[in-house]
């Protein structure tokens, strides 16, 4: 049975970074929780900027659909509430849906830098970040380039033939946009995608964010090192823009499994061999190493539920999902008070 209540079509083919969403729109968002949204000028969920800084700090928040937080409205978002804890500070937030490190790359390149920042946060989302970076190493028509390793970052390569595509994806958007039918059909399509998910995926999107200790992921460490590289060229892109390696942070968000302790609990009674903080310390390890600045919320977000018994991920009982509003806000405490101490 088709769903009663579309999703509504926010996102429109970008030609420079993949997709966007559509400037000027405005709703409620209807997937786990409503959200009311509003699309700034520039095609992010944030209010309407200006190029020229008005407050001492201006710092542009990277990621998906955690930062880019539909499911609460904008002043529960995280960087919604940095910013008025700060004060002084201006949050940009840039976070789309579905967006992996190529995505948030080209947003940089293209979108970030006009507003020159003093700090870039890149928000890491172990469950899907790593699928939707491999998948960028094979050109497709449907989006605008795609990404080869170099010795130190990736190099970003235009797909041939692409632009011919723009004009049918135009089109296909503008059908999707105004067609109450084909977006029936959408959702019809995502609630069957969602049936697919084994109990393992559920909490953890890609198996291979908990490790892979029997070694039944494919192709585990190439996409690790994938990711890696596509972190180290962001790391770069930044510094030299900023003149400084103390401006750019990676913060490792969190999964439901990793965080309530009685599905992590459950989870590792039944996967004895997988590891629910594999990604954050790996994470650590590598950017520590590579001398780029990090984060984990995890510690704060476990104390909280083991303090309160409180879900900080989704919006019923079964704590899967996005951040709830207790997740934004314990997450924007958290890289609240590490802004405080990288910028002066």
């Amino acid at each position: 049975m088709l769903p009663v209540q579309s999703v509504p079509p926010i996102l429109s083919y970008d030609s420079k970074i993949g997709f966007r969403h559509r400037p000027g729109m405005s709703g409620t968002w209807t997937i786990e929780n409503p959200g009311h949204f509003t699309i700034n000028s520039y095609g992010f969920r944030d209010v309407e900027w200006k190029l020229q800084k008005e407050k001492k700090y201006r710092v542009a928040v990277l990621g998906d659909s955690f930062a880019e937080a539909l499911q609460v409205d904008l002043e529960q978002s995280f960087p919604k509430l940095i910013e008025l804890s700060l004060g002084s500070v201006e949050v940009m937030n840039f976070g789309i849906s579905g967006q992996g490190q190529v995505e948030e790359l080209l947003t940089y390149r293209h979108y970030v830098r006009p507003f020159k920042p003093d700090l870039v946060v890149l928000c890491f989302f172990p469950g899907n970040d790593f699928v939707e970076n491999w998948r960028r190493r094979m050109p497709m028509l449907r989006f605008p380039v795609y990404v080869k390793t170099s010795s130190n970052g990736v190099e970003v390569i235009p797909v041939l033939g692409n632009e011919r595509f723009e004009r049918l994806r135009a089109i296909i958007d503008w059908v999707h946009n105004h067609s109450s039918l084909m977006q029936r059909f959408q959702d019809a399509r995502r609630n069957i995608n969602r049936r697919r998910i084994g109990g393992l995926t559920e909490a953890g999107l890609w198996d291979g964010a908990f490790g892979n200790p029997r070694g039944i992921v494919p192709d585990f460490d190439g996409i690790w090192m994938f990711t890696e590289k596509l972190l180290i060229q962001l790391y770069h892109d930044v510094t030299a823009d900023m003149g400084r390696n103390d401006r750019f942070l990676v913060v490792c968000l969190t999964e439901g499994v990793q965080v309530h302790q009685s599905q992590r609990k459950a989870f590792m009674k039944q996967y004895p061999g997988l590891d629910p903080d594999y990604s954050e310390n790996r994470l650590r390890t590598f950017c520590e190493s590579s001398g780029i600045p990090f984060l984990g919320i995890s510690k704060d977000m476990i104390q909280y539920n083991m303090s309160t018994n409180k879900l900080l991920h989704g919006f019923d009982e079964r704590g899967h999902g996005h951040f709830n509003a207790d997740g934004h806000r314990i997450a924007a405490d958290s890289i609240g008070r590490r802004l405080k101490v990288m910028l002066p």
